[in-house]
């Protein structure tokens, strides 16, 4: 191919512009200037980068915004595309890819991969390219026109991270109430077990029973937690003042041989949060750091007023813009790679040797911040620490304490005839013997329907204890509303899997009302029951 009509009169090389026949000037000689002329103004017009590979030399030639975007010098290239700078990762794929479309019949060629900026940021580029064919089908050159789609490229890939930790979070939610259900009659067997029997190897084989379901239950918190369906009771809390409370606890969790600092900026606003949550949350953050500095180094807890907006927040589409305080917590450890970073939050999820953590902790502050309506971001890089940062909204007119619930005398409890509904058989089986432990009558369903022909058939029904998450396409709520058209100011105890904060969320429950959160021991029920009796004015 002559390369003499691809060059500028300075010798620099210029793409061959096969379009129109060219004009004449009025001496008949062809006049080319305004074609490359337009082409000029069109590859200065657009931020992306134009290039042509003449294949009959190998010469990749492109224009300068190769250098004003990625820092390359433009200058013609002689190694054809083994010299484009691809990411080490997709540089196969890219080439393969290349060879394939130079030995088929098509026209159009298109690739999206990471390409390396000289200053050695990672870039994902949209390529794109024509190939001009000879009669013999063989592409004599190609033109293409590479695109930086790195913004639009992260923000999907955060929406699909955040759409596998929900789809994860309601998977884990599920397992948790079904577990929950399973514990409850574990935990409350192995207490009436361990009550009952006389000192001896068995009363100690269900009291470690009883030990082992308790510590099951914690895990299910935890869980419930990740699926932002724990119980929280947020308050208004300065922050400030709560930091420079559990610093001294903070620091005996950690070695002699990493500092702990604390940061406040001015005019530090309250923020709303669960106090008891958030501190679990801080100590979760500080180990992990601590198991990133095995040989010590500094942990920096800061406090700040800021604000987002929609721009910070891009696919945080459950976070609405506003006033929040920061918390972050920051390390000089060992930092983590991006296959690492990208799974953090993930339950389960552990770069620890195994017997060494959960890798409940991440995900359990995860699922904290979002249920308190904040946002949670983590920043790392291997060999330069890493920052998680917790945005909590300000306080709105909470109260700054909350009175706490005076226990309930336990007393004795009247004769009262209780309606279970109840669709697990073995939860059902562990509350009808409890109930009747009590000395009350129970009569039991496994729907709502069947719950709603009993109430119409059996008038001493004087009290209803429902599980709220029933089959049959009526919910415990949706039970209760219309057990109390047939009677109305009948006693009703909800009871569920889940928390009861997520459920009177979900179902637009008055915060008022008493639900009995599984797994459950004969105390908390008969606390309960009395507390509903209390407040219906029947005791």
């Amino acid at each position: 191919m002559d390369l003499s009509r691809h060059l500028h009169d300075d010798g620099k090389l210029q793409p061959h512009i096969p379009s129109k026949p060219a004009a004449t000037n009025s001496q008949g000689t062809e006049d080319r200037q305004p074609a490359v002329d337009r082409f000029n103004m069109i590859t200065q017009a657009t931020r992306d980068v134009v290039w042509e590979w003449d294949l009959s030399t190998s010469t990749v030639w492109r224009s300068e915004n190769y250098e004003n975007e990625y820092g390359h010098a433009p200058e013609p290239e002689n190694s054809g595309p083994e010299g484009i700078h691809i990411h080490d990762e997709d540089r196969e794929r890219i080439l393969s890819s290349l060879r394939t479309f130079l030995k088929g019949n098509t026209d159009l060629w298109s690739e999206e991969y990471r390409f390396m900026a000289a200053d050695g940021e990672v870039k994902w580029v949209s390529d794109r390219a024509m190939a001009d064919r000879g009669p013999d089908g063989e592409a004599q050159r190609i033109i293409g026109l590479m695109t930086d789609i790195t913004t639009s490229r992260l923000r999907e890939e955060r929406i699909k991270r955040a759409e596998r930790l929900e789809s994860l979070g309601e998977l884990t939610g599920g397992i948790a109430h079904d577990f929950n259900n399973l514990l409850t009659v574990l935990l409350g067997t192995s207490e009436r077990l361990a009550d009952r029997l006389p000192e001896g190897q068995l009363k100690e084989m269900a009291e470690l029973s009883l030990s082992a379901c308790e510590s099951g239950s914690e895990l299910v918190k935890r869980l419930l937690a990740f699926a932002r369906r724990q119980s929280l009771l947020p308050t208004a809390v300065d922050l400030g003042e709560r930091l420079s409370e559990t610093a001294p606890l903070l620091q005996c969790s950690l070695t002699e041989s990493i500092a702990l600092d604390l940061i406040s900026g001015p005019d530090l606003e309250q923020a709303t949060l669960d106090v008891a949550q958030f501190d679990t949350a801080l100590l979760n953050l500080c180990l992990n750091a601590k198991d990133a500095m095995p040989q010590g180094g500094n942990i920096t807890i800061e406090l700040a007023n800021v604000t987002l907006n929609s721009s910070c927040l891009l696919e945080e589409t459950d976070v609405q813009p506003g006033a929040y305080v920061m918390v972050a917590v920051s390390d000089t450890g060992e930092g983590m790679e991006e296959h690492t970073l990208e799974h953090a939050f993930e339950p389960f999820f552990t770069t620890n040797p195994p017997g060494t953590g959960s890798g409940l902790g991440l995900s359990m502050v995860y699922g904290f911040v979002k249920q308190s309506g904040g946002h949670i971001a983590i920043d790392s890089q291997k060999g330069k620490g890493t920052t998680v940062r917790m945005y909590f909204p300000t306080a709105g007119g909470l109260p700054k304490t909350v009175r706490q619930k005076e226990e309930n005398t336990r007393g004795e409890l009247p004769e009262l005839t209780v309606l279970i509904v109840e669709d697990n058989a073995f939860v059902l089986a562990h509350a009808k013997r409890l109930l009747n432990e009590l000395g009350m009558t129970t009569i039991s369903a496994a729907t709502a329907g069947e719950a709603l022909e009993l109430l119409e058939s059996t008038p001493q029904i004087s009290f209803l204890f429902t599980d709220i998450i029933l089959p049959g396409g009526m919910n415990g709520v949706e039970l209760a509303e219309e057990a109390r058209m047939l009677r109305p100011g009948l006693p009703t105890l909800y009871t569920t899997g889940y928390t009861t904060n997520s459920i009177v969320a979900k179902e637009h429950l008055d915060p008022t009302v008493s639900i009995l959160p599984k797994p459950y021991r004969r105390a908390n029920l008969v606390d309960k029951i009395r507390e509903v009796l209390e407040a219906s004015g029947k005791v």
